[in-house]
């Protein structure tokens, strides 16, 4: 599936697909004209199983084995992934040195610069409670309330 489009153009129409993604915030952007850099920066369940990490990479070829992600986080990568792939195409040959894709593209949970936000986090008094750093009996609660929220996003998107 060659096309004569541009990382960026191809970047624009993975952006437009990947937001249709209901309840998530993501970032997509082009560098150095052959980089696609998809990076997932608010959702509204837990996509990391540390959430005390302000930003780390997504090895794409290995989604399901990553011991970073939650279960809702590796669903959340292989849909982005299956995106991503209907634009990408790779005609490489390892037995010649030969090297021929369409673009490179890196994910990540969060940026250097801006960490991810768990948005089924709540407040309570000044202080934000999320199911990584509690020890309260609610945190059942919160647990329970972030599969819900899992659940509707699987159907909104037709998982």
């Amino acid at each position: 599936m060659k096309t004569e489009k541009s990382t960026k153009e191809i970047a624009k129409e993975i952006k437009s697909e990947i937001q249709k993604i209901k309840g998530v915030k993501l970032s997509v952007t082009c560098k150095h004209n052959h980089l696609i850099d998809i990076s997932v920066m608010q959702a509204p369940f837990a996509v990391l199983v540390n959430e005390d990490v302000n930003h780390i990479p997504i090895n794409h070829h290995y989604l399901d084995e990553n011991i970073d992600l939650t279960k809702e986080g590796k669903t959340l990568f292989n849909l982005i992934d299956e995106i991503v792939k209907k634009y990408h195409w790779d005609e490489s040959d390892p037995m010649t040195d030969y090297f021929f894709c369409a673009f490179y593209y890196h994910y990540s949970v969060g940026k250097w610069d801006r960490r991810f936000v768990n948005t089924s986090s709540v407040l309570r008094g000044q202080q934000l409670v999320t199911l990584a750093n509690t020890k309260d009996p609610a945190a059942g609660m919160i647990r329970a309330q972030e599969e819900a929220y899992f659940d509707n996003f699987c159907r909104e998107n037709s998982i």
